[in-house]
């Protein structure tokens, strides 16, 4: 007997952003509209906490990241999964831990708990980037 596996479900929606002033306002603006399209109802209050997870990992970029022309934002959802994630071209990881983490990641991190995620960064294989991401449990 063959047992067929199926792959999750994924959707991605992908946003390039100009870093500088208005990149966070469009960044969340385009997200809120993804939202729906991604099977997350915009009013609930799991929709409410990842807009100011994009705001801020997009503010992230804006401080530390300056020389980054455009920051790519997406969502991705896949077996129950929400990921935000923000690309930059400077491969310094940010500190995550609890010890010496700003306030903004420390938000984003005390969200991704809530909902049963975690934040990660990683360094771009192939160029001085980064990527940072926050992952949320989506809830039923």
């Amino acid at each position: 007997m063959a047992v067929e596996h199926a792959s999750p479900r994924v959707q991605r929606h992908v946003v390039s952003v100009h870093v500088g002033p208005g990149a966070v306002r469009m960044a969340t603006r385009t997200v809120s509209g993804s939202l729906t399209e991604a099977g997350i109802a915009p009013t609930t209050a799991f929709a409410d906490s990842l807009l100011p997870v994009v705001g801020e990992l997009v503010t992230h970029v804006v401080r530390h990241a300056a020389n980054t022309p455009v920051t790519n934002v997406g969502i991705t959802v896949t077996g129950g999964q929400l990921a935000v994630s923000v690309a930059d071209d400077d491969d310094r990881l940010p500190c995550l831990d609890s010890a010496g983490v700003g306030p903004g990641l420390w938000m984003v991190s005390e969200l991704a708990d809530e909902y049963r995620g975690e934040v990660l960064a990683e360094t771009a294989a192939d160029r001085g980037a980064k990527t940072v991401m926050a992952r949320f449990q989506i809830p039923s």
